[in-house]
C-alpha cells in the first residue's frame, strides 16, 4: 500500500469508550505540522497583494470590536461566509465549606435563575458555505504523523508557572486550556496535569465536569 501524502495529519488517540471485548477504541486526531499566526497572515496579505499590513490590522480590529459589541448585546455573529460565533452558557459553580466546587440541580420542568447562569466561553463553527469552498479548493486528504506535535514541550518549572498563573486568574486550568498556551499535544497535558494530581504530596486536584476535566491547585 502507498504511503498517504495528505497534508492534513493525525495520530491514534484512544477513547474513553470500550468495545464488547473490553479493548478500548482508537480514533484519528488531528496534530498540526505548524502553526499559522497573526503574524504570518498579515505577511501572507502583503504578499498575496491583497491589502497592506496597516489594513489588514484595522480590519482585524474593526472585525473583534464589532463582534464583541453584538455578542454582548446577545447576537449570534456571522463573519462573512467563513465563521459563526455564539456565547457558550454554563451553570455557576460555588464553593462548599470544603472548599469544593459544585453546581445547583435542576430539572425538566424548573425554571433556572438568571443568577446561576454564566458565559463560559464561545463556540465558534464555520459556515457551510466555508466547509463547501475548502473541500473544492484544496486536498483535505490526510496521512498519518509519527509526531505527537511539532512544538517542544516546555521545562517543568516553566509549565508548572503557566498553570498557576492560570488558575490564579480563571480557577482552574483544562488539558485544552494547557495546549493552548504552550503548544504541546494533548496527550503531554494531560500527562503533566495528571500528574500533579498523584502522589502523596498533590499540588493539584482533578474534577469531571461533564465531559471535561477541571483541574486546580491546592491551596488557590
Amino acid at each position: 500500500m502507498p504511503k498517504a501524502t495528505g497534508s492534513i495529519h493525525y495520530i491514534e488517540h484512544r477513547s474513553p469508550m470500550k468495545d464488547e471485548t473490553g479493548e478500548y477504541l482508537i480514533h484519528p486526531q488531528f496534530v498540526y505540522s505548524d502553526i499559522y499566526d497573526f503574524k504570518d497572515m498579515t505577511k501572507g496579505m502583503r504578499h498575496h497583494h491583497q491589502m497592506t499590513p496597516a489594513q489588514f490590522v484595522a480590519a482585524i480590529e474593526s472585525i473583534k470590536d464589532e463582534t464583541m459589541l453584538a455578542l454582548s448585546q446577545g447576537m449570534e455573529v456571522k463573519i462573512g461566509n467563513m465563521l459563526v460565533i455564539r456565547p457558550k452558557l454554563k451553570l455557576r459553580e460555588h464553593k462548599d465549606e470544603n472548599g469544593n466546587y459544585y453546581h445547583k440541580v435542576y430539572h425538566e420542568g424548573e425554571r433556572i435563575p438568571a443568577s446561576e447562569v454564566v458565559c463560559s466561553g464561545f463556540e465558534v463553527r464555520t459556515t457551510k458555505e466555508f466547509d463547501k469552498d475548502f473541500f473544492i479548493e484544496y486536498d483535505s486528504k490526510c496521512s498519518r504523523s509519527p509526531w505527537k506535535t511539532k512544538a517542544f514541550a516546555q521545562d517543568p518549572e516553566q509549565e508548572w508557572q503557566v498553570i498557576t498563573n492560570y488558575c490564579k486568574e480563571h480557577g482552574f486550568i483544562t488539558v485544552k486550556n494547557f495546549r493552548l498556551l504552550l503548544g504541546v499535544a494533548d496527550y503531554h497535558a494531560r500527562q503533566v496535569l495528571d500528574g500533579y494530581c498523584e502522589g502523596d504530596f498533590p499540588k493539584m486536584v482533578r474534577e469531571k465536569v461533564g465531559a471535561t476535566y477541571l483541574y486546580r491547585v491546592i491551596g488557590e
